[in-house]
Parts: structure tokens; C-alpha cells; sequence
């Protein structure tokens, strides 16, 4: 079972509930972190060119694709 298995397994198998209010915590404030620093970058010129490049492709085939920040544009999830 190769790394990826076995993180994908541990992942399928983990409840909410099992986890311990510090990890809770902890999740929460990188989440918060994270979306605090893509919002701050997103008028950054690497940022406008990731997006330009992003709004040249449209998620196809009937897939799901994601949605990027602060638009209404979807484009593939690698995007």
C-alpha cells in the first residue's frame, strides 16, 4: 500500500468527533490563515497572472470543477 493509500484510508476512516479540541483549534486557524493570504495576494501581479492563465480554461466533460476566489468563474480543479 503505497503513502497515498494509506493517507487516503486514514482520511475515510477519521470522525469528527475522534479528534482531540486542540487539533479542532489549530485546523481552524491555518484555514483562517490561508484564505486571509490568498484574499491579501489577490490583486498581486503573480496572482492577476495565475488568474488570467485560470480564465483560459473551463472545467468540461459535465465535470465539477472550482470555482476562483472572488469570481464566478469555474475552471478545473488543477487551475
Amino acid at each position: 500500500m503505497t503513502i497515498a493509500d494509506q493517507l487516503a484510508k486514514y482520511a475515510h476512516h477519521l470522525n469528527y468527533a475522534d479528534l482531540p479540541p486542540e487539533v479542532i483549534h489549530e485546523v481552524k486557524r491555518r484555514v483562517i490563515d490561508s484564505l486571509g493570504c490568498a484574499v491579501a495576494a489577490m490583486d498581486s501581479e503573480p496572482a492577476m497572472i495565475v488568474g488570467e492563465v485560470a480564465h483560459c480554461v473551463s472545467s468540461s466533460n459535465g465535470r465539477r470543477g472550482a470555482t476562483l476566489l472572488g469570481t464566478s468563474h469555474v475552471t478545473s480543479p488543477e487551475m
